[in-house]
């Protein structure tokens, strides 16, 4: 029986500190609350140590438990009654804090694996389609047929790649960025989608009036939204409609809203943007599976893969919005997907310049340096140069090229580099030449495509994204000489030399 207590301690009972006194646990709460903290009790009060119950506790109007830390300790009386003291803390918010920075860390580990595996696949892959490239230009016609199947397998597993890169929030939103009336986007997208959904399904469309505007990456919002409403078809009941929502939202309003089963990811820094909403009239999502929904291949579909939301976390991730998930078992799932709006500036421009270029034109470059730490592309790279009449030097080592090019620099007139190598990364290559010669072209490559927005706005560098093609690699070749600075329009006619087309010999 209580025969002392604060406003608090009678609050956390759910009544008010006149009724709090002189009851028990049981006349109060809920019978499995109060069993647990009797419990605690006896053993505080028969025993000489505290102890302490952490445990959800619901209140009389919450629609949600609450987590509250209790420690009981025992008090003996002047004529050695036994008697019990204790504290109690409100620590729900410290729970949820901790159980969304477990999901977090989870997540940016599980990020981390799958843009490492993607890196080290797409060296493979570029081993791969590189050598069948190099094979057909030898291969007589009937047989082509196998070699260009591989060419495509690369391809389709190279897109896999760039899925796992967006799931570790390295997805390609920092290239190929520009200014998008997601309304546009949300109703040409919801055309092509009706297709999939078909009758059982009808789609829903309510977008505001207001500006929707922003500057992203339109393919990857468009994946964002597909992979929404796919995920929304496999959960939704028959003959149930998928609702897509969109509006202006500031993100502190959008992540200030609660609720029992809503939960919010990725929130970090204030501002005004756009939300995108897709809800299904599903089965709902459980307590004990939404804080697994973004891990890569969790599904509870027969008909999913795992990656959709995994991707759209990454998404969500590379572009800094938030992600907020609102379930209910029995009823539906609602995700609202948050997009800061991000202003143009000089710097989102692409560091490549596109120039129409004939593949047979003079680029005037002869000799070039390549980088990279797998030998099996630093040997197709080569092979490829030296077809289009080229000179090559390459390294493996970078730490070696680096030393190369504070010395001989001059002797090079392009340098293609590798972005993720140990010792000597290709933003530390660019770095060494820049020391050198301001104006020498350099192309990087990596699996990551975030790696472009680290060079600044230097004009003269160019991002090829692994894996990438011989006539990929020649188009930037050629826009580099192209675009070169003038000298007074004089040139070395040493320079001056003829790049061959794809198999041209």
């Amino acid at each position: 029986m209580h025969i002392y207590g604060n406003e608090i301690a009678a609050r956390f009972a759910g009544t008010d500190l006149q009724s709090f006194i002189g009851v028990t646990a049981r006349e109060l709460m809920n019978l499995e609350t109060a069993e647990a903290l009797i419990k605690a009790d006896k053993e505080a009060m028969y025993g000489e140590e505290t102890v302490t119950w952490v445990g959800p506790l619901r209140l009389p109007g919450d629609i949600a438990d609450r987590q509250i830390w209790d420690t009981k300790f025992p008090i003996r009386g002047t004529n050695g009654e036994r008697m019990l003291g204790g504290v109690g803390i409100d620590v729900t918010e410290l729970h949820e804090t901790q159980r969304q920075l477990g999901i977090a860390q989870r997540l940016e580990s599980v990020g981390l694996m799958a843009s490492g595996v993607a890196h080290d696949f797409n060296n493979l892959l570029f081993a791969i389609a590189g050598n069948a490239e190099l094979a057909m230009q030898h291969v007589p016609g009937e047989h082509a047929g196998n070699l260009e199947s591989i060419l495509a397998a690369t391809e389709h597993a190279s897109a896999l790649c760039r899925q796992l890169l967006a799931i570790g929030g390295r997805a390609e939103t920092d290239t190929g960025r520009q200014s998008i009336d997601l309304a546009d986007l949300v109703r040409e997208s919801a055309e092509l989608l009706k297709l999939s959904l078909q009758a059982e399904h009808p789609l829903e469309l309510n977008i505001s009036e207001a500006d929707c505007t922003v500057h992203a990456n339109p393919d990857q919002l468009r994946q964002v939204l597909v992979n929404l409403v796919l995920n929304a078809k496999q959960a939704s009941a028959p003959n149930t409609a998928i609702t897509i929502e969109l509006g202006q939202a500031d993100l502190s309003s959008f992540v200030g809203r609660t609720a029992s089963n809503m939960h919010t990811w990725l929130a970090e820094d204030a501002g005004d943007g756009v939300f995108i909403s897709v809800e299904d009239r599903g089965h709902g999502i459980s307590k004990d599976r939404i804080d697994r929904i973004f891990d890569p291949y969790y599904t509870d579909s027969e008909l999913g893969h795992g990656l959709g939301l995994a991707t759209v976390f990454g998404v969500v991730k590379a572009v800094r919005g938030a992600i907020r998930v609102q379930s209910e078992d029995g009823v539906g799932t609602r995700f609202d997907v948050f997009i800061p709006r991000v202003a143009p500036s000089e710097s989102d421009a692409a560091l490549t310049v596109s120039v129409p270029v004939d593949p047979q034109t003079v680029t005037g470059m002869q000799r070039i340096l390549v980088i990279d730490d797998h030998e099996g592309i630093v040997a197709i790279v080569t092979t490829w140069l030296e077809r289009l009449g080229l000179d090559v030097t390459s390294y493996t080592n970078s730490q070696l090229a680096a030393d190369v090019l504070r010395s001989r620099a001059s002797e090079f007139d392009a340098v293609i580099s590798d972005v993720s190598m140990p010792d000597v990364g290709g933003l530390g290559i660019l770095a060494t030449v820049r020391e050198q010669d301001a104006d020498k072209p350099v192309i990087l490559a990596s699996g990551f495509n975030d790696a472009v927005m680290k060079t600044g706005d230097d004009p003269r560098v160019w991002f090829l994204q692994k894996p990438y093609s011989l006539g990929e690699l020649q188009r930037v070749l050629n826009e580099a000489a192209e675009t070169a600075p003038s000298d007074d329009g004089q040139s070395d006619p040493e320079l001056q030399q003829a790049v061959a087309g794809v198999g041209d010999e």
